[in-house]
This record gives C-alpha cells, structure tokens and sequence, in this order.
C-alpha cells in the first residue's frame, strides 16, 4: 500500500508533462510559435526585425521544444513498462546530446555574431532581444550542472538508467526553456507561460525523483 501513493504522485506528474507539447504549438513571443520556425519556415520571431528570414539561430533555440513529445512518450512507456528498451534509453541520451548542442550553439554563434550580417554587432542584436549579454550564462551552467549531475547518477548507478535519459531530456529543456523566458521576457504570449509551468513540472519531477532515490539496481 505504501507504494500506491508514489505511484499515483508519479502518474499525476507523468501526466503534466504533457502540457510541454503544447509550448511546441503555441505562439511564445508575437504571433510565432517553435513549430512556426521549424516546420513553416515562418519570418524571425520577431517578425522582419531579425535580419535573415530563416535565421539559423532561431532554429537552434527552438528545436530543444520538441523534446517535449519523447519526454512524454518515455515518461509513459517507463511508467506502464517499469522500463525502457535499451534503444529508448540511448535515443533519449542521443537527443539530449544534440538539443544541449543546439542551445550551446545559440549561445556560442549568438555571442560570436557569425551568422550575423556585418552592420549587425552583438549589441545591437541582444537589443532586439531586451535582455544583457550574461543572461546566456544561465542556460549554459543550468546544462553544465544538469549533465555533471546526470553523469555522476549514472557512474554511480543512483538513478535508474532510463528514468535517468528522461531527465538528461528535462534538463536541456529546462535550460533552453530558462534562455527564452529570459530573451523574450518583455513580451511573452501564451506558449511562454506554458513553457514555464512546463519547467516548474520538469523541475518538480526531477526533485520527486531526487528523493524517492529511484536507485539503478532495477531497470
């Protein structure tokens, strides 16, 4: 019976992770949302403000929103199963690996300004934005810390392995979702506030499972 009250507390969080696919649909900032920039190849965010119509740094901060479906799907399949499959589970790392890339990337080529014509400085393009050039250094340490943190459950086997991928995911879209929120702070929409409830769910599961010590012995 003592059982019960953990699994029923881990349904109803498995359950409010879907709301991250949403944030996928909904406008974050004006009138675009991540899968507008992704799949519609609509203007900048920012509607013509931003130099190129299909600005490689928006692609890579939107792309980490659609880590929202295999979070989900995972969080599910591990719920039901009591496991995922060992392609699952190496999926789930591989795509942590890659949308932690993405928002470094952003981070990286925003600071360096080469994608950025030549009249545009890095000034001019982080007024664009509102925020001052350090708050990139938030998401950058929330994916040093997460990843050192997922690596060490995993070294140490204090994590079942694949609740472990789940979080490696959370955590990249915990960060990237942190760099938005705080770029677009001046002008935030409906998929913004979603995001938001999205990292209070992730951070919430991730405490959860931080307590409960779901430990690696058992898949």
């Amino acid at each position: 019976m003592a059982g019960t009250p953990t699994k029923l507390l881990q349904l109803c969080l498995v359950a409010l992770t879907t709301i991250g696919i949403a944030s996928i649909f909904l406008p974050f900032t004006r009138s675009v949302a991540p899968f507008d920039v992704i799949v519609l190849n609509e203007p900048g965010v920012l509607a013509g403000q931003l130099p190129n119509r299909h600005d490689v740094l928006l692609i890579l901060l939107t792309s980490p929103f659609w880590l929202a479906i295999p979070i989900t799907l995972a969080s599910l399949k591990r719920l039901l199963a009591g496991r995922l499959s060992r392609v699952a589970w190496f999926t789930s790392y591989t795509l942590a690996l890659i949308m932690g890339s993405a928002t470094l990337g952003f981070v990286g080529l925003g600071l360096s300004g080469k994608t950025l014509p030549k009249d545009w400085s890095l000034e001019k393009y982080l007024a664009v934005f509102s925020p001052q050039e350090h708050i990139v250094l938030l998401p950058v340490t929330i994916l040093i810390l997460g990843a050192g943190w997922v690596i060490r459950n995993r070294r140490r086997q204090l994590l079942l392995h694949s609740l472990n991928a789940v979080i490696a995911m959370q955590v990249v879209y915990i960060a990237n979702g942190v760099l938005c929120l705080a770029l677009f702070q001046d002008d935030w929409k409906s998929g913004a506030y979603v995001t938001l409830a999205t990292v209070v769910v992730y951070l919430a599961h991730i405490a959860f499972v931080s307590s409960r010590r779901f430990t690696a012995t058992v898949r």
